[in-house]
């Protein structure tokens, strides 16, 4: 007369096709019941499936949904980290070629003028020194030139005073000597050895 059958968890009663929606002598109080009952089961099971679908489709449009949202965000992040990344790694790099440079350019001076400065002060060392050197050797040139001038000039003259006062005491020794003998001489003769 009829079967069982089960959608989505809910099990009915259903009559043959020949007496279905019939209610005769040939069918059974349950066979027309279930027959009324049919369409309301399936009214039942059309808004049960409609919901479970929308269920579903809600689920999948949010799993979607948050999977776009996750995976747009994950870039925007990834991005942004990157720009930032990069923005950090170049101002970082910046500032340390920067301060390389910098800290160059000072070694560099400091190297140029303290090369200046040993050239500049060995130049005035020397000049200084070869000055005072020629200095003292003019120096001491003129006091030796001076005082051997001035020993010859004194010796010399010693020499020629001495020269000059022996002279003159040699001529007038003989002078008297001779004067003395031939006054001796007039008066007495004595026999003088020459």
């Amino acid at each position: 007369m009829g079967m069982v059958v089960e959608r989505f968890g809910i099990r009915t009663f259903r009559c043959n096709s020949r007496y279905s929606n019939r209610c005769n002598s040939r069918c059974s109080n349950r066979c027309c019941t279930s027959a009324v009952a049919d369409p309301i089961a399936d009214a039942v099971a059309s808004v049960v499936t409609n919901a479970i679908n929308d269920a579903i489709a809600d689920a999948v449009t949010s799993a979607v949904a948050t999977t776009v949202t996750n995976s747009v965000t994950d870039a925007i992040a990834d991005a942004v980290a990157s720009t930032v990344t990069n923005a950090i790694a170049d101002a970082v790099a910046s500032t340390v070629m920067n301060a390389i440079a910098d800290e160059v350019a000072s070694t560099v001076k400091n190297a140029v003028t303290d090369a200046i400065t040993d050239a500049v002060a060995s130049t005035v060392t020397n000049a200084v020194t070869d000055a005072i050197t020629d200095a003292v050797a003019s120096t001491i040139t003129n006091v030796v030139t001076d005082t051997v001038a001035s020993a010859v000039t004194d010796a010399i003259t010693d020499a020629v005073a001495s020269a000059v006062a022996s002279a003159v005491t040699n001529t007038i020794t003989h002078a008297i000597f001779n004067t003395l003998i031939d006054a001796q001489c007039s008066t007495i003769l004595i026999p003088i050895p020459l």
